[in-house]
């Protein structure tokens, strides 16, 4: 037999509970306990309650080491132990199963009786446990309806009443211990009517006689109480059952703040806190108004709220597994924006005399330029004003830059093409700026307008002018003369709006960008060009048709920005750039105006704005830390950081408003987030060995539109952990698979390995990610220095084109838009010089699995970056889920690349795909010379160079036995036969209805209609009819020789294991398939089977949504048989993928809501058994 245990688990925070300073949280069926000084989880209790979800923890009042924990139909009660020597979670005795769903418990406070316990159920009963939880009393109410919800309000059973939220809207409050009609049971003493919909949680606050609840409806409502026999003034003693009964109620407030259903809240003496399905969690005051709205979670729903006791801080745990920490200091939320208006002097007419520009000259300084050509000078210190300018020549028009690199530089321009320099010769920056005598000098340096100024150092600056001109000049100040030299005259792409935007420079190279959203790249010689320069590398509106607003250089790497909600990250190879990858910073957000990284942390802030608000974002927290209503982004602004501090100044209706506040940090994510939706896909990139500790790297995608790399290791105190790596950003729909290969181009840097990471989904849209990951040994252990050196750039964005031909209008050219119907539903990815020894080290063939019922072949160049469409049969005529590459080799050195494809009608057919891919490298590739039959590969002259590079591993760590088990491809040899029999394939050759490409056009060549003709000859070699309806899971596993078993799971709940035999017919050359023998499990699980893999060749891991991961045993003594080992019960539902890698034990990770990996060793004496 086997140990199996869960290793690691991640899913949705159900619930959350804060003693003694730390926080507590459930999630699936375990406690864990962090630590909000250290930060870190440093205790698990696994195992609290079994097979079902814990979503509720309440804490004894009495004592205050024991907890409860609650979930379905089961409790448990679990000792806590915090001190400076022992820390421990412990669950005694057995958990208590009820007869119905549990919503609430309460510690009872009963005097000779210890740890009594209440417990509510779905159908309006209460039960009375006492300490060893014995059943001692049943209570139906009157109205037994289901309920959503329910809540305790008291400590004695004598006092006890329950607040129910019904599926009726309403709120009943009834007590255990109250009157009964004569049935026996017990009638409601008081409703709360007005929701619109279903109660999903209420609270109660004794010291404010206030219920609050929260609703289907959106809606947070507050009730007051009142009690007749009640003085004045509330205290929070207990209230007795008779004021209950004698009790009303009236609707104090209706608050609507959430965008989708309120699922928690919690009352406090002056604050009320709530969640919702939105991922926001609402702070309100007494009044009804939201004082704060936190918002870090991603994807949808905060499942779990706890407050502090003394409403310092709420802590929040949502369905993308995070758990933050948010603080609630009340004066920090009493203080309000500080705001003035800066009144200009002598401003006589407002309509012709209104500010035009504003900037910070310095964090004491403001700058104006008004309408009537004057330019003006505001300290803050001493509240004056300085006239720098008057001239009619800046009237109504005029550009402003300020020198980022020396206070003492300003820049303006005007409609005639004057460029204006205001300097200093006072070398010290600390100075007031209007203290400080200013010079200032006229050039002519444009024929026409000046449309914008850049600074690119202390001492060049970019201008730009009519029909696209730029020209960059060098300024000097000798002896207070300024000078300024023409360097270099460039030309910008013609276009509607042909001026720069924003501009930077790196080593020899200018890079700027316009209004329309393309970036140019130029490079700068030594000499003046005699003639105007154009661009050498254009990045056509990669910022979509709006404005490029910034761009700046960091640590070797060039940033864009745009209004298109994107950032964009270059890399600098050979004099030009890399487009690495886009991030955007959350939805709605579109109006990015600013990147600036802080010297401290390297945080990136992103200055924008969303709405009506002007927005500083911090990346590397995932927070907004400032938000301040200005009015949008159409208008003048600038802002400076002085410490925790920042001032912002904007124009707004012709005034110019200063604002100032503190950058409200208050935040604390004690764990990592995973994705926002399902993971839909996991691939095990790689693992190592840390001081005996295991360390995995795992890739995720979701229906986010995100891929994620992560790291799984033990911290510091022996809990697994999850460390999110990286993102790769760029999909605009739903990522439904990925794969992995490594990559095929040269790498110098032993200590770190390069892979490519294929990702394909929603919309038609394929994505290739080229990740460097630093190899362990190089970190000495550290991971959190490996997390800083991955790194990934974005080779290739397919998409297939999809457009109405007759209504397409020929003058606009041909614009590609997404197809809104297709799916990539399943990639499969082999090096071609893993086949064939002769094949160029940079191309990748691509198999994919497509929900229009084609299987499409890609051949993808590394190099070139490009991706070619070389097929794209119809056979199965419904929707592929799953592809697998196989890689056969034969004894006369021959390679046969074989596609195994399932789909919705129940058949798993096997595709050489020998001449399709030989035919396209020999038309492409003109110096690649494959001597080849385009059958068996090749011929016995290179047999000694059969073994591929795959064979011998992936960068010394994928090696044969990991791919078969990971990488959707299996290797073997083999010989050829006779005249065997294919097993009737030829009967499956149904390809009449095969269309033409729908993808990017094709290289060097290979033209459509010639891959439309190899299309049509491109059949099937062998169909396995393996179930009723589709094949969810599909798996191949090297027997020996040329021997196979193929394994698929289907939507009919059945296992199917298959063995064949594969080999090169002597007579035509081709590859056969041969069945022999087939095994069928029927109602291998109780649901639709989503993940399979073999471990061996007569043992299978399937997993299913059904929650449970079973081993099955395959024998084929007489009659082949599948027989069950064991089956374990995991906490993520809705499994939609399934990971199985050997080490020194078997490894199973699943996916689907969130993520779960079992950890199973085998027994010693059954270890020796198999042996003998």
């Amino acid at each position: 037999m086997m140990d199996v245990r869960s290793a690691y688990h991640t899913g949705p925070v159900t619930s959350l509970c804060v003693i003694k300073g730390n926080i507590i949280a459930g999630i699936g069926n375990s406690l864990y306990l962090y630590d909000l000084e250290k930060r870190k989880c440093i205790l698990k209790a696994a195992s609290v309650i079994h097979n079902g979800n814990i979503h509720g923890i309440r804490k004894s009042v009495s004592n205050g080491t024991f907890l409860c924990a609650f979930g379905g139909k089961l409790l448990r009660v679990v000792e806590v132990t915090m001190t400076p020597a022992v820390e421990s979670l412990d669950p005694r005795g057995k958990d208590y199963m009820a007869d119905d769903w549990i919503w609430d418990v309460c510690w009872l406070q009963q005097q000779g009786q210890k740890d009594h316990l209440a417990v509510a159920t779905a159908h309006n009963v209460v039960l009375r446990l006492d300490s060893t939880l014995r059943k001692l009393l049943q209570v139906v109410c009157v109205e037994n309806c289901i309920l959503y919800c329910a809540k305790f309000f008291g400590t004695k059973w004598e006092d006890l009443v329950l607040a129910a939220g019904t599926v009726f809207n309403q709120v009943l409050l009834w007590a255990p211990n109250g009157q009964t009609n004569i049935s026996g049971q017990s009638v409601v003493i008081h409703k709360l009517i007005g929701h619109q919909g279903v109660i999903f949680s209420i609270e109660f606050s004794v010291m404010r006689r206030q219920i609050c609840t929260v609703s289907d409806d959106r809606s947070v409502r507050v009730w007051q109480l009142n009690f007749p026999q009640e003085k004045a003034e509330y205290t929070d003693e207990v209230i007795s059952l008779d004021w209950w009964r004698c009790c009303s109620s009236t609707e104090l407030l209706v608050l609507y703040g959430h965008s989708a259903r309120v699922w928690d809240v919690k009352i406090l003496p002056s604050l009320i806190v709530s969640v919702g399905e939105d991922s926001t969690c609402c702070v309100w005051d007494n009044q009804g108004k939201i004082t704060q709205r936190f918002k870090g979670h991603k994807g949808k729903s905060i499942w779990s709220l706890a407050v502090e006791d003394t409403g310092k801080f709420a802590v929040t745990g949502g369905g993308d597994s995070s758990i933050r920490v948010w603080q609630m200091d009340e004066a920090k939320m009493s203080e309000q924006l500080l705001s003035v208006v800066l009144v200009p002097p002598n401003q006589q007419d407002m309509d012709t005399d209104f500010p035009r520009i504003v900037a910070m000259v310095s964090w004491d300084c403001v700058m104006t330029m008004t309408n009537q050509g004057r330019l003006l000078l505001h300290s803050r210190s001493d509240m004056t004003w300085v006239t720098l300018m008057s001239d009619v020549d800046f009237t109504s028009y005029t550009v402003l830059a300020q020198c980022p690199y020396h206070t003492h530089l300003i820049a303006l321009g005007n409609i005639t093409g004057t460029l204006r320099l205001f300097y200093t010769n006072q070398s010290d920056t600390s100075c007031n700026l209007v203290d400080l005598v200013w010079s200032q000098k006229d050039f002519d340096v444009h024929t026409g307008k000046i449309y914008s100024i850049h600074w690119i150092s202390a001492s060049s600056l970019l201008t730009s002018g009519p029909d696209g001109e730029m020209i960059y000049w060098e300024f000097r100040i000798i002896s207070n003369q300024a000078s300024l030299q023409k360097i270099h005259s460039l030309e910008l792409p013609p276009s509607k709006h042909r001026w720069v935007s924003a501009a930077t420079t790196t080593s020899d190279l200018l890079v700027c960008g316009d209004r329309v959203g393309s970036v140019y790249v130029y490079t700068l010689g030594t000499s003046l060009s005699p003639q105007s320069q154009s661009p050498v590398q254009t990045f056509y509106r990669i910022h979509g048709k709006t404005c490029v607003t910034h761009i700046c250089c960091h640590n070797n790497y060039v940033y864009t920005a745009g209004r298109d909600g994107t950032y964009n990250q270059y890399e600098i190879n050979e004099e030009k750039l890399v487009l690495l990858h886009t991030n955007r910073i959350h939805k709605g957000f579109d109006w990015l105006d600013r990147l600036d990284f802080t010297y401290k942390d390297g945080d990136l802030l992103v200055y924008g704005f969303h709405s009506n608000n002007f927005v500083l974002w911090s990346s590397l927290n995932n927070q907004r830390l400032v938000q301040i209503p200005c009015g949008g982004g159409h208008r003048a602004w600038d802002s400076r950081i002085h410490g925790n501090t920042i001032r912002y100044v904007y124009i707004r209706t012709g005034e110019v408003v200063l604002c100032e506040t503190e950058l409200s940090t208050n935040q604390v994510l004690l764990k990592e987030s995973l994705h926002g939706r399902e993971i839909t896909d996991i691939l095990h990139i790689k693992s190592y060995d840390q001081d005996g500790s295991p360390v995995h790297v795992i890739g995720s995608c979701s229906e986010d539109t995100q891929v994620n790399l992560l790291l799984l290791t033990h911290n510091s105190y022996g809990v697994m952990e999850m460390a999110n790596l990286t993102s790769l950003q760029g999909h605009i729909s739903s990522v439904r698979t990925m794969a992995i290969c490594s990559s095929g181009l040269p790498w110098k840097q032993p200590e770190s390995d390069r892979i490519l990471l294929f990702s394909g989904g929603g919309r038609a849209q394929l994505l290739v990610w080229r990740v460097t990951m630093p190899s362990l040994s190089s970190h000495h252990g550290n991971t959190e220095l490996m997390a800083d050196k991955f790194s990934h750039e974005t080779l290739c964005n397919y998409m297939m084109d999809h457009w109405n031909s007759k209504n397409r209008k020929p003058w606009k050219g041909h614009d590609l838009k997404p197809n809104p119907e297709t799916r990539f539903m399943d990639l499969a990815v082999v090096r071609a010089q893993d086949v064939w020894l002769m094949a160029p080290i940079s191309v990748h063939i691509l198999m994919a699995a497509c929900s229009d019922g084609y299987v499409r072949f890609y051949s993808f160049d590394e190099e070139a970056r490009t991706l070619t469409l070389l097929g794209e049969p119809m056979f199965h005529d419904h929707c592929v889920l799953h592809v697998m590459s196989l890689i056969h080799h034969t004894q006369d050195s021959g390679s046969h690349l074989v596609c195994l494809s399932a789909a919705t009608d129940g058949q798993v057919a096997f595709w050489d795909l020998n001449h399709l891919i030989l035919d396209f490298l020999e038309t492409t590739y003109h110096d690649v010379h494959l001597i080849d039959n385009k059958s068996d590969g090749f011929t016995s002259d290179i047999t000694n160079n059969s073994k591929t590079t795959s064979e011998q591993g992936i960068n010394s760590y994928l090696q044969e036995n990991y791919k078969s088990l990971h990488h959707k491809h299996v290797q073997s040899e083999c010989g050829s036969s006779g005249g065997h029999n294919s097993g009737g394939g030829e009967d499956y050759h149904t390809a009449e209805d095969d269309h033409g490409c729908h993808g990017d056009s094709t290289e060097k060549g290979y033209g459509d209609k010639k891959r439309m003709d190899v299309t049509e000859m491109l059949h099937p070699i062998f169909v396995i009819p393996s179930h009723q309806s589709g094949v969810n899971s599909l798996h191949v596993f090297k027997v020996s020789g040329c021997q196979y078993v193929v394994g698929s799971g289907g939507d009919d709940n059945a296992l199917s294991v298959s063995n064949i035999t594969m080999a090169t017919n002597k007579n035509n050359k081709r590859l056969e398939v041969t069945m022999n023998w087939s095994v069928l499990k029927e109602n291998a699980h109780s649901a639709q089977i989503t993940g399979l893999c073999f471990v061996e060749e007569r043992q299978v891991v399937t997993a299913s949504v059904d929650q449970r991961i079973c081993l099955w045993d395959i024998t084929t003594d007489k009659v082949p048989k599948i027989q069950l080992v064991w089956c374990k019960f995991v906490q993520v539902s809705d499994i939609s993928s399934v990971m199985v890698w050997v080490s020194d034990r078997l490894n199973i990770l699943a996916a689907g809501v969130g993520l779960e990996m079992l950890s199973a060793v085998q027994d010693d004496e059954d270890s020796s058994h198999r042996q003998m």
